[in-house]
């Protein structure tokens, strides 16, 4: 039996240098270099850091705006409040409605206005079967947090059963934390007044009344805004006046008549 041997032709020198060539440079294509990993590493790290710029901002953004919304919705609250029960000012006279006081003082060194008046602003209600004509206060009073620092609170006070035979306790609401400031102003028709009594007015209301809340800075947090001074004002127009008496003769129609 005859056995053939085929034996490889020789390859030339230079054909086997160009395959290792190509094979080289497939495996270079293939793998990722060392140059080519640390650039899109550097690539990476910038494209992470803008991104989370953006959104850092983004949320810090949310955070202040939520805040100062969350601050802005009791304010103005506050001064819808107010604002109802001078609207519904009751004129000094009769049985229920008592008389208007208003005076100035202070509180350590903050200016603490203080007026006293009935409105009819209260609401009937099966635990409080009372009229709706309630005696009002606002006034300063030391702040229920014992740090007089971040100022001093805005209380509301309202006697809801005037017609009681033992005078009850009024009841006290803290409507609003941090004032360093409460002032009133009142107007006669020609001029505003730091100071009413309607007991040496006749009865009368003013025509007008201005508060101005100054509220304090101490309270705020580090990088906050603290450039100027923060107020709530509210003016609110008086309506309810009390009967003259020329008013009263004129409504009355003259008795008897004279014959023919």
């Amino acid at each position: 039996m005859i056995r053939r041997v085929v034996c490889p032709l020789p390859v030339p020198a230079t054909r086997g240098r160009a395959v290792a060539r190509r094979a080289v440079a497939r495996r270079a294509h293939r793998a990722f270099t060392l140059i080519g990993i640390l650039m899109a590493t550097v690539v990476f790290s910038v494209l992470i850091a803008a991104l989370y710029g953006v959104f850092y901002g983004a949320i810090r953004l949310r955070e202040t705006t939520f805040e100062r919304v969350e601050s802005g919705l009791p304010r103005d609250q506050i001064l819808a409040v107010i604002r109802r029960d001078l609207t519904a000012v009751v004129p000094p006279v009769g049985i229920l409605a008592a008389a208007m006081t208003g005076e100035t003082g202070t509180l350590g060194s903050a200016r603490s206005d203080h007026i006293t008046f009935s409105a009819a602003s209260g609401s009937v209600t099966d635990a409080e079967p009372w009229g709706d004509v309630v005696a009002v206060s606002y006034f300063l009073d030391e702040s229920s947090g014992g740090d007089d620092e971040n100022g001093y609170d805005l209380v509301r006070e309202v006697s809801r059963n005037l017609l009681a035979s033992v005078e009850e306790e009024p009841e006290s609401e803290r409507i609003l934390e941090g004032v360093d400031s409460f002032e009133i102003a009142y107007f006669d028709g020609t001029s505003w007044l730091d100071s009413w009594d309607s007991t040496t007015r006749e009865n009368e209301t003013p025509d007008a009344i201005r508060m101005r809340i100054g509220l304090a800075t101490g309270g705020l947090k580090a990088g906050e805004e603290t450039s100027g001074r923060q107020t709530l004002d509210l003016i609110c127009e008086i309506v309810s006046k009390p009967r003259t008496t020329s008013a009263s003769a004129a409504a009355t129609p003259s008795g008897g008549g004279s014959g023919t």
